[in-house]
């Protein structure tokens, strides 16, 4: 299980979001998120947790104006890290990171992915107040896990696989998500191998999600992305926009780009290995092109005048 020895008993409070005036629930309190954790990022990172031991095992409220799911096992309280201006200068890039800020990039790109047809984690802006202290500018964030996924596509929490940054897995068990990356090292160009592929990873879903990486130049991506897929025969691989703020121009705000044409494997079992293993085969480098033009033609999401609008 996880770690839970900094958790904290806490009673959360939540006033004025979309759908829910007031409401009250007792529950757990943990540190959140990776580089959030460190002393010199001040607005850090928190997640609520729902178990018996404080009081419901689950929060039963429709928190997010995007979803009628109302039924959660852990909420997280996003505070911005480099997407705020509590930023330390000390950091790489720091000074040009907080002068960039926007707090919408991380909505932009969930909110994008919903647009082109997929599934992403719910959002809600918020100012959270700690024991009576304004902590600041927040982000109510749905945490992607086999609940998660159990809420939006039916089943129960245990019948999916859910994996995170660094190799991860979050829950169910590594079968599926091993095979296929051992698949994706060996001879992609065979269409034996693009078949049993398909029947592990969801092609249009990841297709649009390196797509949208690739344009919008997200420089942290190596450390930020999530994925899961229901355990049962043909459900492919889902892959999820994630801690989207280092993209769009954070650090560099004319000019930036992902280039894609390497062929080294620096980010092993990441998105950008699958691709670039998967481009050895013709079949899935025309369904790329069929995607791109898709999502970037035509008046498609990512068109320029439909991206701004969205934006």
């Amino acid at each position: 299980g996880e770690p839970r020895d900094w958790e904290r008993p806490a009673s959360a409070e939540f006033m004025g979001f979309p759908k829910v005036p007031g409401r009250q629930v007792n529950c757990g309190i943990r540190i959140g998120g990776n580089y959030a954790r460190h002393p010199n990022r001040y607005k850090h990172h928190l997640r609520l947790t729902f178990r018996r031991q404080y009081g419901p095992g689950r929060l039963r409220a429709p928190l997010f104006s995007r979803t009628s799911v109302d039924t959660f096992d852990n909420l997280i309280l996003r505070g911005g890290n480099s997407e705020s201006w509590t930023f330390p200068a000390s950091a790489g890039n720091g000074t040009t990171t907080r002068a960039n800020v926007q707090y919408i990039r991380d909505q932009f790109y969930k909110d994008a992915q919903v647009a082109m047809g997929h599934l992403s984690a719910s959002q809600e802006y918020f100012h959270l107040y700690l024991n009576g202290l304004y902590w600041g500018f927040y982000t109510l964030i749905e945490r992607i896990d086999g609940h998660f996924l159990s809420q939006h596509l039916g089943g129960e929490p245990e019948d999916y696989d859910a994996f995170k940054q660094s190799d991860t897995l979050i829950d169910g068990d590594r079968r599926a998500w091993d095979g296929m990356f051992r698949v994706s090292r060996g001879n992609m160009a065979s269409a034996r191998s693009y078949e049993v592929i398909r029947g592990l990873l969801d092609i249009d879903n990841f297709i649009d999600y390196v797509l949208f990486n690739f344009w919008a130049g997200t420089a942290d991506w190596r450390n930020n992305w999530r994925a899961g897929r229901r355990r049962e025969e043909g459900a492919g691989f889902m892959f999820f926009m994630w801690d989207g703020e280092r993209g769009l121009g954070d650090r560099w705000p004319r000019n930036f780009d992902f280039n894609s044409s390497g062929t080294n494997r620096e980010w092993p079992v990441h998105a950008t290995e699958l691709h670039h293993n998967l481009k050895a085969n013709e079949e899935y480098l025309i369904r790329f092109a069929d995607r791109l033009n898709k999502h970037f033609l035509n008046d498609g999401v990512l068109s320029p005048e439909n991206a701004a609008a969205l934006y």
